[in-house]
């Protein structure tokens, strides 16, 4: 199902100059982190919904629109933090990550957002990379049933 997207939005989208201000924030989250990654593509700090987005330089590019393979998000972010690079490259465990783009006009209303999974970060002294599966849903399994011993005893006899 989707979302309408303000009409304010779509001017500032496709306008050659406007005075609104679109802005990528995002969060990362993976298992064994104290709280989640929250940034802002901004020059300063953003309060979303009572969360406070760390300016952050960073870029998102968004999922083609083709019918082959999975959509995927592109992350690119500057390597200006050795906290995030600590943060990041920890273990290989998956990175769940939410994008979402706002109007700083008006920073708690979402106007677009994207959840997806970053299986791992590549980096180097000056850039942070990832690649985002925005349906990581298409690698869960079908059925929640699992041909177990105890549940199918004929299939292993």
């Amino acid at each position: 199902m989707t979302r309408p997207i303000s009409q304010t939005f779509r001017s500032a989208m496709y306008a050659p100059e406007t005075g609104e201000a679109v802005i990528p924030l995002v969060e990362l989250r993976r298992d064994g982190w104290d709280g989640p990654v929250r940034l802002a593509a901004n020059g300063a700090d953003v309060v979303h919904q009572g969360a406070t987005y760390v300016a952050y330089p960073f870029a998102i590019t968004l999922p083609d629109d083709d019918d082959e393979g999975l959509p995927n998000m592109r992350w690119v972010a500057d390597n200006a933090s050795l906290e995030l690079i600590d943060e990041l490259r920890v273990n290989a465990r998956t990175i769940y990550v939410t994008v979402r783009w706002i109007l700083l006009s008006a920073p708690d209303f979402v106007e677009i957002e994207l959840v997806g999974e970053m299986p791992g970060v590549e980096y180097d002294a000056e850039l942070i990379t990832g690649q985002i599966t925005v349906e990581p849903v298409l690698d869960a399994p079908l059925s929640q049933l699992v041909f177990t011993p105890e549940k199918f005893p004929g299939l292993f006899g």
